[in-house]
């Protein structure tokens, strides 16, 4: 079994990571390469999801506005942070 810090960690089931199995992983790209001791996620994250534990979704941005006399545009853009 692997110990970090002191503390003796069991190897959790897919999806699951902590000292007790008790804490959720986020959205890494595969279930199994989230680390069982701190979740994160070791090959990246699923597509709109960001940070080391794949937890933050990317802000999803809007711009709407009319363009006289009959024309209506709406801009979608993702960002990264």
């Amino acid at each position: 079994m692997p110990v970090f810090n002191d503390i003796l960690f069991e190897a959790c089931d897919n999806g699951y990571y902590g000292k007790e199995c008790n804490n959720t992983c986020g959205y890494c790209l595969d279930l199994s390469d989230c680390f069982h001791i701190n979740g994160t996620c070791l090959n990246g994250c699923e597509s709109g999801y960001i940070g080391d534990m794949c937890k933050s979704s990317k802000l999803i941005s809007q711009i709407s506005y009319f363009h006289f006399p009959h024309i209506f545009i709406t801009c979608r853009y993702a960002v990264d942070m």
